[in-house]
């Protein structure tokens, strides 16, 4: 007998997983994974790799080619793990609390622990102000905005490389 037909076995295939006291959890998809990187890459206050950082987002394959594009860069590389991983435990918290298994006031220490942990890794990188975007790649970003915005960061502006106007959450 296979390890998978002992484990069909142990917990009963045939059950519905909802009988079995399985909470079948549904995926928010790339696209807060993919914001992440947008956020992480428009910090870093090395030009030359939030630059090469941020062509590697563009189009598809861009997961991949992030990481390969991070590696190029030792140092980012423990300060994006600790950012995606605070990103990645927001997200389950804010869904437990919002599917009703973790009371909202329980699960704020470990929110607060964890934003401060994302912001902490943006301040190590860089830009301690947020998101950085040209004016000229604005389009298709508004999400990124909003979600940078929502997180209690600043989002700069830039023109040709400068700041032109920033955004402040209130």
């Amino acid at each position: 007998m296979g390890a998978a037909e002992g484990l069909a076995d142990e917990f009963g295939d045939e059950d519905e997983p909802e009988d079995r006291g399985l909470v079948p959890i549904e995926s928010y998809g790339s696209r807060p994974a993919y914001g992440d990187m947008v956020t992480f890459a428009s910090a870093v206050s090395d030009r030359r790799a939030a630059d090469l950082l941020q062509r590697a987002l563009e189009g598809r394959g861009a997961f991949r080619r992030f990481r390969d594009t991070l590696h190029e860069f030792d140092d980012l590389v423990g300060p994006w793990r600790a950012y995606a991983q605070a990103r990645s435990e927001l997200r389950a918290i804010d869904w437990l609390v919002n599917e009703g298994h973790v009371d909202p006031a329980d699960a704020e220490v470990a929110t607060t622990n964890r934003h401060a942990v994302a912001s902490s890794v943006l301040e190590s990188v860089g830009h301690t102000s947020g998101l950085r975007l040209d004016v000229s790649g604005l389009a298709g970003r508004w999400a990124d905005i909003e979600a940078a915005v929502d997180d209690g960061h600043e989002v700069t502006l830039l023109r040709d490389g400068e700041p032109w106007a920033t955004i402040t959450p209130t």
